[in-house]
């Protein structure tokens, strides 16, 4: 009788786990990782096979050991045929009852499982042809993110029972955060693609689906290449908390009509592809003018080719900017002054060169101080690793900043010595008192 208690209290212990979290390590099984080359995606399905009791059995005893799961989260080794179908094969034992799923990598399930009491899913997609995708009721969630997504992927799987309908609805999603795969020649083409429950591809088909987000407070947008379906066809609420695009110059460039709602932040990122054009700095200005972003309003530039000059950014309640193209330190002080609301300045590639402008400061014993810059800025960082003498060119900017701008909190110049930063502060902290409560991020270098 003590032995049966003992089992059924360790049963009921085991029953009450509600979350299950689950990384493959390494192995001689499987480790083929997917790709396009058919023999090698016939032999892993070979393989698969093979397996595929072991697999079924071990999720079959998994799940049932562990009843009462509504939280999964799979991670591990780099995506393969084995990883997937079994996270595919687990996840579909809990279809009824997950509540949250998060995977690192594609899962395999079987076609008529359905997801439809999930309330947030985060699951890594794959482009490949024939990839099925899982299916989900889109009236339970309230947060999405699918990474590796195809420009053309279906959203299908989202229309839970198969219906044919033009507009899938998700009435409740509050964060929505699509990574697109940037292997677009990966899109899906063969008869999966045409399936209504298909997870595949094809373009018409997601043509066909128009996507509705009535209660959509938070959306990101990553890795769009040539365009951005999801911004193009969704229909969003007329107000957002914040809306983030970080694209190639293209996909900017094609959202000149989509109809994005007022956000009170707003984040553009341009990652690369614009080649000298830019009307792509033109397009930001106009999204970021067009959300408005009254709690901030942020342009990453990472595009090397894309020079950032006062005369380019428009949007003078811009509060963040990172630029990456070669900047002079008077383009770097225009932008400073055109842009009074910045409260964090990047600069990747600082060039040397004598500036036009006057940077020289008062002496140490000189009881004059020098006028502040009209700005905000909180956060900086400058770069000058791609010059000869970096720190020739950046202690000088460097010194004058610091007394220019009085609001800073923060500042990272790797480039400068730590000995000339810290005799400059002693120096000039008892006229400049801000310069005792900075943070620094320097060099070792004295």
């Amino acid at each position: 009788a003590e032995a049966e208690a003992e089992a059924e209290e360790e049963t009921e212990r085991w029953g009450a786990v509600r979350e299950l979290r689950i990384s493959l390590l390494p192995s001689s099984i499987g480790t083929s990782t997917s790709n396009n080359n058919s023999t090698n995606n016939s032999s892993s399905s070979a393989g698969v096979a093979l397996y595929e009791d072991s697999i079924e059995q071990a999720s079959a005893a998994l799940a049932s050991l562990l009843p009462g799961v509504r939280r999964v989260q799979f991670g591990g080794v780099a995506t393969n045929l084995f990883s997937r179908e079994l996270f595919g094969q687990l996840a579909g034992f809990y279809s009824a009852q997950l509540s949250a799923i998060k995977s690192l990598h594609p899962i395999t399930v079987h076609p008529d499982t359905v997801f439809r009491r999930l309330a947030s899913a985060s699951i890594h997609y794959d482009g490949r042809a024939g990839y099925r995708a899982p299916r989900m009721d889109p009236c339970c969630l309230v947060s999405l993110s699918l990474a590796g997504w195809p420009a053309n992927h279906s959203w299908a799987p989202f229309s839970a029972d198969g219906s044919a309908a033009a507009t899938i609805e998700f009435p409740r999603l509050r964060t929505l955060n699509v990574r697109y795969t940037y292997n677009h020649h990966h899109a899906d083409s063969g008869p999966a693609a045409q399936s209504p429950g298909g997870g595949g591809g094809g373009h018409h088909q997601w043509k066909k689906k128009r996507l509705s987000f009535p209660a959509l407070r938070k959306i990101r947008v990553e890795c769009a290449e040539m365009s951005c379906p999801i911004l193009e066809y969704m229909v969003l609420p007329p107000q957002m908390d914040s809306v983030a695009i970080d694209v190639a110059a293209p996909a900017l460039l094609s959202l000149h009509e989509a109809a994005l709602p007022i956000a009170r932040s707003v984040k553009i990122g341009i990652t690369h592809g614009a080649r000298h054009d830019r009307s792509v700095l033109a397009a930001a200005n106009r999204i970021l003018t067009r959300v408005r972003g009254h709690e901030g309003a942020e342009l990453d530039v990472y595009d090397s080719s894309l020079p950032v000059t006062p005369e380019s950014i428009t949007c003078a309640s811009l509060t963040g900017l990172l630029v990456s193209a070669p900047t002079s330190v008077d383009a770097m002080l225009g932008l400073i002054q055109a842009l009074p609301s910045l409260a964090s300045l990047w600069i990747s590639h600082l060039t040397a060169g004598e500036p036009q402008t006057d940077i020289s400061i008062p002496e140490p014993g000189d009881a004059r101080l020098a006028e502040p810059l009209n700005t905000s800025i909180e956060h900086m960082s400058i770069d000058a690793r791609g010059n000869e003498r970096p720190e020739d060119a950046v202690v000088p900017v460097a010194k004058y900043l610091l007394l220019k701008i009085p609001t800073l909190a923060s500042f990272n110049a790797i480039q400068l010595p730590r000995q000339a930063i810290e005799d400059f502060v002693g120096a000039y902290s008892e006229l400049y008192p801000h310069l005792a409560i900075i943070r620094f991020r320097l060099s070792n270098r004295s």
